[in-house]
Parts: C-alpha cells; structure tokens; sequence
C-alpha cells in the first residue's frame, strides 16, 4: 500500500522549501478553484493564460513542469512561451501519456476532462525532444513511468 500524502502539488514544493511557484492554466475556472484552495500559500502565483501565446506578466522560473500538456496544443508555439519562462540554466520538464492499448482519456466524473477527448493528440517524445532542441532546450533524460493499470508515461527532462 503506497503512502498517503497529507499535502499534494504547491503545497509538496512550498514544504520543499521552494521560494515563488508559479502556476498557469488557460481555463478561469480551474485558476478561481486552486486560489481558493491554497489561500494563504507564501509565494504562489496564479495565472488564466494560453500557453500558446506569450505570458508577459510573469518572470522567468527555474523549473517549468508541463504535465499532459503538449498533448492538446501546438507544440511549437507552446515550447516557444515556455523557452520565456524558464530561466537560463533551468529545467523543463514534460510528461507526455505513452500509446498503448488504455483509452487516451481515461474515463472520469469529471465532464470538463470528456471534452478534451477529441482534442488529444498522442506525442512521440523522440518529436518532441527534436522540437524542444529547436526552441532552445537541450535533452538530458527519458524515463518510462507505468502505472499499476499498465498505462504508461514518458518524462522527458531538458535544460534550458
């Protein structure tokens, strides 16, 4: 049996010690519902912004995390706004779902996730790691991390 955590996300990395953290989501919704839920939390930062577009009201971080995100925008232009936000000599790191025989969108009670279905697009992380050397990133790692249902995912870690 794994270990339940008390705290999870921006609480894990404030109790880390991590200074400022910064989080960006497109949708309002999502943003209203994480500045209610970690009130009071030194030294986060919310932002409702496309990460398709540049963010021009947020400062560079040393690490960006983008978690099944490329899996629903253009990657080009979103490697693009992430390249601004991470300071040189940072890291960016990108989790992307394997293919596999597991539906892509895993069945939830959450309707706003059903939505998403018809616009996922599986990554090959060898694509993605060529368009992340383009944008400026250099790769350092690959690892394969499986769930106990058998889905897979990959993280890939470069430096900025």
């Amino acid at each position: 049996m794994g270990r339940r955590h008390e705290h999870q996300g921006f609480e894990e990395l404030a109790l880390a010690g991590v200074r400022r953290i910064v989080g960006i989501d497109i949708n309002p919704s999502y943003v209203a519902a994480a500045r209610q839920r970690h009130a009071g939390l030194a030294g986060l930062e919310l932002h409702v912004a496309d990460a398709e577009r540049a963010i021009s009201d947020c400062e560079p971080v040393d690490l960006v995390y983008a978690g099944l995100v490329l899996e629903y925008v253009d990657v080009a232009a979103t490697l693009t706004t992430l390249r601004s936000l991470c300071l040189a000599g940072g890291q960016l790191v990108i989790v992307l779902q394997g293919a596999g025989s597991h539906p892509p969108v895993t069945p939830s009670p959450y309707r706003s996730l059903a939505t998403l279905a018809g616009t996922l697009a599986l990554r090959h992380p060898d694509a993605i790691a060529a368009q992340c050397a383009e944008a400026g990133f250099a790769h350092t790692r690959t690892r394969t991390r499986t769930l106990p249902s058998g889905k897979h995912f990959e993280v890939l870690t470069f430096s900025g």
